[in-house]
């Protein structure tokens, strides 16, 4: 009888064992499809130490594609931050409907792309209706069919319930090679974040990059400015709360106004892309578009 039991209890254990090994190759397998440094036998799915004598040869890097040229490229991770009401999602919408449908956004080349946004702040009717007008603004007959959108307005959810919900949901979905959020202030937990909490905001930023991990996608995320008139201080420091915020992104793209109306100034600084210098833009919605005025920095005065 002993043995028999026992018998039971090690089968169950080698089942569970199977299982495991099974969900874990499986898992490994679908990050190698995107990462081929990864390494099946490594538990936690980390890419190998490499000897420089084993680097390819330099001309025979294969580098990851641009999404937007001069901007961001594959899996890099982007931060567009702005004043209040400049605009900033009018901005992404219309940036996430360029590169769906493959057409130039302000004037530069776009790889066609399948793209997620994730919208806190808009009702589902006015983000749907908002994406329409710029897809017919741009002389397009309908939205893009690679434009996905899910908006989450009203909805009550924690970081982890979001991120294990669309997990789920992208694997049933094509892979996605942008994924926008905005604005991140919407899952900042109300009184319990503090934005000007380095170890806080690293920490939040961390989990969000999570997102991308299954799909190799770029993460676009938009954030605010802080208060204040700051004058011609680095765009790379304008952004409301901790510093973590200008260290993160692969690509900080920001917006300021200029001193025409209807203009915005955009700057970009990369981690690992050309110079970018900086340049005037039209923001008038649902048109955002590429503007030959020179820069010129709107002026405050006292009083």
């Amino acid at each position: 009888m002993d043995d028999s039991i026992n018998f039971v209890k090690d089968l169950v254990e080698q089942t569970k064992h199977l299982h495991t090994e099974k969900t874990r190759f499986n898992r490994t397998e679908k990050d190698l499809y995107k990462d081929p440094n990864l390494d099946l036998n490594d538990p936690g799915g980390l890419p190998p130490i490499i000897p420089g004598s084993e680097f390819p040869p330099q001309y025979e890097l294969i580098k990851r594609k641009p999404l937007v040229d001069k901007l961001f490229r594959v899996g890099d991770n982007v931060l567009l931050t702005a004043p209040s009401k400049m605009g900033k999602s009018w901005f992404y919408s219309t940036l996430a409907t360029s590169l769906a449908s493959g057409d130039k956004f302000l004037g530069l080349e776009v790889a066609k792309s399948r793209v997620l946004m994730i919208d806190l702040e808009l009702h589902k009717d006015d983000a749907q209706d908002r994406l329409w007008s710029i897809a017919l603004a741009q002389g397009l007959k309908q939205v893009p069919e690679d434009l996905y959108l899910w908006s989450l307005r009203s909805c009550v959810y924690d970081m982890e319930t979001l991120i294990e919900v669309l997990q789920s949901r992208l694997a049933d979905l094509p892979a996605m090679d942008a994924i926008f959020i905005d604005p991140i202030y919407m899952l900042e937990g109300g009184g319990e974040f503090d934005e000007n909490s380095n170890s806080a905001v690293t920490e939040m930023l961390r989990e969000l990059q999570a997102i991308t991990k299954q799909t190799g996608s770029a993460l676009l995320l938009s954030h605010h400015y802080r208060k204040g008139n700051m004058g011609r201080e680095n765009h790379i420091d304008r952004a409301s709360g901790a510093g973590a915020f200008a260290r993160f992104p692969d690509s900080l793209l920001t917006l300021s106004h200029h001193n025409e109306p209807y203009h915005a100034i955009m700057e970009v600084t990369g981690r690992s892309m050309p110079q970018v210098k900086a340049r005037s833009i039209k923001m008038t919605p649902p048109l955002i578009e590429g503007s030959e005025l020179a820069v010129e920095f709107k002026r405050y005065t006292n009083g």
